[in-house]
């Protein structure tokens, strides 16, 4: 546990110096820079979704720590279940087990219609087939399936 609080101290420190740059507004264009400044509004962007992400970060390293200190650090957040020593040595902020993360990250993926259904948990109506992760489709199982 000490080896994941120095990772995790050390993350937060270099995530928090990554989050004390500003981020440079552009300038006011002239004409004929409209090049110039189109590539400094995308930097500005590309630096703006870093910085999210970077935010976004270090609120799972903070919880991560506030784990170690309630003494919740290595079970996950979800089921209760230890999370995998090598997953936490990878990853000391991993909050959730490898299979609850695999359920967690199935159900974020979004169907072409555009609903927020997971394509794995959809299922024709009265299917009642079930595994752990959720019914599955064969390509004939679907409804207007094209078929090889």
């Amino acid at each position: 546990m000490a080896a994941a609080r120095k990772a995790l101290l050390e993350e937060r420190s270099r995530l928090r110096d990554e989050l004390a740059i500003a981020i440079e507004a552009p300038g006011q264009m002239t004409y004929g820079s409209q090049a110039a400044a189109a590539t400094h509004v995308f930097e500005q962007q590309r630096d703006l979704a870093l910085r999210g992400r970077s935010e976004n970060q270090l609120a799972l390293v903070e919880a991560a720590l506030a784990r170690i200190d309630d003494g919740r650090f290595g079970a996950c957040v979800r089921c209760g279940q230890p999370v995998a020593p090598e997953r936490l040595e990878a990853l000391p902020w991993a909050e959730h087990c490898i299979d609850c993360a695999r359920l967690r990250s199935g159900s974020r993926r979004h169907r072409p219609n555009g609903s927020s259904a997971s394509l794995r948990s959809a299922k024709p109506p009265g299917d009642s087939r079930a595994s752990p992760c959720g019914p599955h489709w064969s390509r004939t199982d679907r409804p207007n399936a094209p078929t090889s």
